[in-house]
């Protein structure tokens, strides 16, 4: 069974039918969207290292924090949806760009499609 088919993923438990397309508490289906992906040099040094962070900013967030720093992607939905083999290519091309690691922002509520993704990148 499809873990969005009664979402679970994060401490919120919304129990939503994300597969369905039902959108849960993160303001998600099951498709995983992206909202930005490239190199970050702004992290701690040993994080960084010489070539920067790889960082991919995936779309929604269960937290909703009045603050946030990342409210357009977070909790306005920015965002285009990507297929698991173009997310393993992004995860590639940042690290054809000297990224020394890739980096996720508020991915919990995609973790399942994010370890897909990420799979797939290694065995390439």
């Amino acid at each position: 069974m499809s873990p969005y088919k009664n979402c679970l993923l994060c401490p919120r438990q919304c129990n939503v039918d994300r597969e369905a397309g039902l959108r849960g508490v993160c303001g998600e289906t099951a498709e995983l969207r992206l909202a930005f992906a490239g190199i970050h040099c702004g992290e701690e040094p040993p994080v960084t290292g010489g070539g920067g962070s790889g960082t991919v900013f995936i779309t929604g967030c269960n937290l909703g924090c009045a603050f946030c720093q990342n409210y357009q992607i977070s909790q306005k939905g920015t965002g285009r949806p990507v297929s698991t083999g173009e997310f393993a290519d992004i995860c590639l091309a940042l690290q054809n760009k000297g990224a020394e690691n890739i980096n996720i922002v508020t991915g919990s509520h995609s973790a399942p499609a994010l370890a897909l993704g990420i799979k797939a990148a290694r065995s390439r």
